[in-house]
């Protein structure tokens, strides 16, 4: 059986895929109001187009609903570090990571970076 591709998946869309799928996710957030992962999907969506800001804030509030979710910290710790923009909690995303994070890479790099940012 032969596979095709859709056309926002092969990039067909260009730039237009960054405004779609960010209204996508907001339906998804609407729909689950109390899940993260709506969420953590639209922050690694904002990004990857660039909005970086907006992205720290939708990462903020996936941790505001499940203040320990691990993708979530992730996702804001590392933006931020990339950023330069780190503050108060950035040590305690960084501990979470250390601990519960996804992989065993993760892990080691919020240790290291936990002796930088502190």
């Amino acid at each position: 059986m032969k596979y095709r591709k859709l056309p926002i998946a092969s990039g067909a869309y260009g730039n237009r895929y960054h405004s779609t799928v960010p209204l996508l996710f907001t339906w998804a957030r609407r729909l689950l109001p109390g899940h993260p992962d709506p969420r953590v999907n639209l922050a690694m969506t904002l990004e990857s187009a660039g909005r970086n800001d907006d992205a720290m804030a939708t990462y903020r509030t996936a941790l505001e609903i499940y203040p320990d979710y691990v993708a979530a910290a992730q996702g804001l710790a590392r933006l931020q570090i990339k950023q330069g923009k780190t503050d108060e909690r950035t040590p305690a995303l960084l501990k979470v990571i250390a601990m519960q994070g996804e992989t065993r890479e993760w892990r080691e790099w919020a240790k290291g970076e936990l002796t930088r940012v502190r």
